[in-house]
């Protein structure tokens, strides 16, 4: 999860690189933008996330929250990814 510093805008997204993923954010973004969680997870978990936060949605990846807010999501963020982790052997 990624913040667009000064906003309440947050990013939910997945990447394989991390570090690679915050520069194009950065370099495209009229903001500097931080990470401000993150978890392994899978596209799965990915997508139930975005579902639980769809009517924060205002455009791509990118929805808008009080910081409240963004702290539950993140927390959700690494409750479902656990829960796929726990649960990939079944």
């Amino acid at each position: 999860m990624m913040w667009a510093t000064g906003t309440n805008r947050y990013k939910i997204g997945i990447t394989n690189n991390l570090k690679r993923r915050l520069n194009d954010v950065n370099n495209s973004s009229p903001y500097k933008t931080e990470i401000i969680a993150w978890c392994l997870g899978f596209e799965k978990d990915e997508h139930d996330v975005q579902r639980l936060v769809e009517s924060y949605h205002v455009w791509h990846e990118w929805y808008e929250m009080k910081p409240q807010e963004a702290v539950i999501v993140a927390k959700a963020m690494r409750e479902v990814a656990a829960f796929d982790e726990a649960h990939s052997d079944q």
